[in-house]
């Protein structure tokens, strides 16, 4: 990877962290798309190493927030999912890894946009958790299906419990993802290209809290993703 392309990559994941960190999600759906043009090796194993530190900022800043009670339900729907989404990256070769990355990102924004909301309770979480678990680690996309679950329940309480959920979730889908052999030595040193830009969007996040409404974040990640959601099938089908 040049020197341009590695400081696309820290600027693409400063944008997804931005929004990640005003929204509770949505680095992966901002994200995914443009770095798997950029370089395939970027998703989804980098992506995920490099928003453990994004989910781990979030989680203590809004820990008061975070909705302990649910984490475990969900976790219990992560595992199964996970193994799905694991299986689904060692057997598909990426041509067709490129379709379903671009399919993920567009089922995920359709999603969001259509505004179903479900209310927490044990089925809904742990039925959230297996969609999550098969996106998150095939894809690196698993926020929208517990978005849909928390959505009623106020901006501080989404962001700190999803990020509670991203960092036992990622954990598991990269451990996963080691053990069917897609992160390795070359993944890792790749998500060292992601983390500067992880730090960035984080602090911004900060600042942007204070002077943007959620709804206007919101409409920008589902016109971001929508576009490159396309431009990957695009790319991997002709």
């Amino acid at each position: 990877m040049s020197l341009l392309e590695a400081a696309a990559a820290a600027a693409t994941m400063a944008l997804g962290s931005l929004v990640q960190g005003v929204a509770g999600f949505g680095l992966a759906l901002v994200t995914a798309p443009p770095l798997t043009l950029l370089d395939p090796l970027l998703v989804p194993g980098p992506i995920m190493a490099s928003a453990l530190l994004l989910t781990g900022l979030m989680a203590w800043r809004d820990r008061s927030e975070i909705h302990f009670a649910g984490i475990g339900w969900v976790y219990l729907g992560r595992l199964p999912g996970t193994a799905l989404g694991a299986f689904a990256v060692a057997v598909l070769p990426p041509r067709e890894m490129g379709v379903l990355i671009g399919v993920a990102v567009l089922l995920a924004v359709s999603m969001v946009a259509s505004g179903w909301k479900l209310r927490p309770t044990r089925a809904t979480l742990a039925a959230a958790g297996l969609v999550s678990g098969v996106m998150g680690t095939a894809s690196a996309i698993g926020g929208p299906p517990l978005a849909m679950v928390y959505l009623d329940s106020g901006p501080e309480r989404l962001r700190g419990t999803l990020a509670g959920n991203f960092l036992l979730g990622t954990a598991t889908s990269l451990a996963a993802l080691a053990l069917v052999g897609r992160f390795g030595g070359a993944e890792l040193l790749a998500t060292g290209l992601l983390v500067p830009g992880v730090v960035a969007g984080y602090l911004l996040s900060n600042r942007a809290l204070r002077l943007l409404g959620r709804e206007r974040i919101r409409e920008a990640v589902l016109a971001l993703s929508t576009a490159g959601g396309l431009a990957v099938i695009a790319k991997s089908l002709l």
